[in-house]
């Protein structure tokens, strides 16, 4: 009896433990240009809004960056950011204070 109680709680966790593994599309680096494109489509520049490719801003590892302003939600969701410790540095120019603007269909951010 002991032995049954013993593996049922075994398996119970065994499953328990798999189910709240992350994503495997959520990442706590910054992700490639390739990786980012599918949410900088645009047409006009009010299309595009200033994002944080990264858990961080861009003076403690992160990007700036340009996305579309209907997919920003779902551009933050793709990074997992529970564990990462990000410094309070500044940085000169601000991060964020560039230009964005839909060049050629893609959101682009010029500092």
């Amino acid at each position: 009896m002991k032995k049954s109680a013993f593996l049922l709680t075994l398996l119970l966790a065994m499953g328990c433990s798999a189910s709240i593994k992350a994503p495997t599309d959520v990442k706590d680096t910054i992700l490639t240009e390739a990786e980012t494109l599918p949410y900088r489509d645009c047409t006009v520049d009010a299309d595009c809004v200033y994002a944080t490719n990264g858990c961080c801003d861009c003076a403690n590892g992160g990007e700036d960056i340009a996305v579309n302003k209907t997919k920003l939600a779902d551009f933050q969701k793709l990074f997992l950011c529970t564990d990462v410790a990000c410094t309070t540095i500044g940085a000169s120019p601000a991060c964020g204070s560039g230009t964005v603007s839909c060049v050629s269909g893609v959101c682009d951010y010029t500092k």
